[in-house]
């Protein structure tokens, strides 16, 4: 955290990078440009609630950058707490280093959800944003993106021949039956797999953890990075293979034998003894 940042105090981690932080209310910058706008009377109002309670009912949402703590939603809050004599607020601040664009999104998302936006202003906050996603989270209408619309427009589109193959998953109960009428009844395709439908959710959250840690949005990119590390994490030779587990009874060990192992296959390793971890069983064996 920058030096400026350094009175922020975490209070408590969330997720995906956002906290639950006590700022200092003179650390905390407004952005440029803000579309919300409050009338005199229900700010009066405001001000006299927050000194009442001693404390905000609704956080702010924050975002930490390179030019300090910036706010995203809450700005007539925070403006409210100072002329109610508060020193700090406690904020939900995001340190997942947003972009620009991000930021502007997520500012017109947020005043989106209720109030009154001055349109200029929204315009010009709405032409900061610059990525699709980000103009997809704003929920504004086509009108406020037709300059990146005539710009996207404009661009020539290249014409590219795929070679691609129909791949079919589909997830079925158990009874033969039914897979015998899905057979039949499948348009032709490349490759066609057929699963239990229990392993449905298990699937697709194993997709989604591949698109969240490897920060993949498309889904057949995901199922391109799993099948990736499968082929990594097993072998590829016409050699015969049985499972860890049929020799040993079950599939896990306990970890401080893993960790004996571990570094039993290092020391192999660096001595030249071994290329491979599993030519450790061999060593084993023969011994």
């Amino acid at each position: 955290m920058a030096e400026s940042q350094e009175q922020v105090r975490i209070v408590a981690e969330l997720e995906d990078g956002i906290c639950l932080a006590q700022v200092p209310l003179s650390m905390l910058r407004e952005q440029d440009l803000n579309a919300r706008v409050m009338d005199d009377a229900k700010f009066a109002q405001l001000v006299a609630n927050i000194g009442k309670r001693g404390t905000l009912e609704q956080l702010p949402y924050c975002v930490e950058t390179d030019r300090g703590v910036e706010i995203v939603s809450g700005h007539h809050r925070t403006r409210a707490a100072r002329e109610a004599g508060l020193e700090h607020v406690y904020t939900l601040l995001d340190r997942s280093k947003l972009s620009r664009s991000a930021i502007a999104a997520k500012q017109l998302a947020h005043n989106a959800i209720e109030g009154v936006d001055d349109e200029d202003t929204l315009r010009k906050i709405a032409a900061i944003v610059t990525d699709v996603d980000d103009m997809l989270e704003t929920a504004l209408g086509d009108e406020f993106f037709e300059k990146a619309y005539r710009e996207a427009q404009a661009m020539p589109i290249p014409k590219v021949d795929f070679n691609w193959k129909n791949v079919t998953f589909t997830f079925l109960p158990h009874q033969l039956a039914d897979l015998e009428e899905y057979v039949k009844s499948t348009p032709a395709s490349d490759w066609v797999g057929a699963c239990p439908v229990e392993q449905f959710d298990e699937t697709v959250e194993a997709i989604q953890r591949v698109q969240k840690f490897e920060d993949i949005k498309n889904v057949g990119m995901a199922v391109h990075a799993m099948v990736a590390k499968a082929l990594e994490s097993y072998p590829d030779d016409d050699g015969e293979y049985v499972s860890i587990a049929s020799v040993f009874g079950r599939g896990a060990i306990r970890k401080e034998t893993a960790d004996k192992l571990k570094a039993l296959v290092k020391q192999h390793k660096e001595d030249g003894v071994i290329e491979d971890a599993w030519e450790l069983f061999d060593l084993l064996a023969d011994r």
